[in-house]
């Protein structure tokens, strides 16, 4: 709370701490806010896969950026790669 009553937001520092303080409470001791971000964003993209959309929900001014919080399964690059592998005639 503000001066009087009246409300202020929460520094980053301020949601680092709830975050660490629930986590521990919940047994999840290393859960911090960086992972809870690069699982949004893993999650985002899987479901919804549109690289700009995710830029702006993360903030970022580049997609090169957002790429480094998307991770592609295994599964996914050998499904894109079986699409390239023709029978040979």
């Amino acid at each position: 709370m503000g001066p009087k009553g009246t409300s202020r937001r929460l520094s980053a520092r301020a949601i680092e701490k709830m975050i660490e303080k629930y986590a521990k409470g919940f047994g999840k001791p290393s859960l911090s806010v960086h992972k809870l971000r690069h699982s949004f964003a893993t999650r985002y993209h899987a479901e919804i896969n549109d690289v700009p959309k995710l830029r702006r929900q993360l903030g970022h001014s580049s997609i090169e950026t957002t790429m480094i919080y998307t991770h592609i399964k295994n599964e996914d690059l050998k499904t894109a790669i079986s699409k390239f592998n023709m029978p040979k005639e």
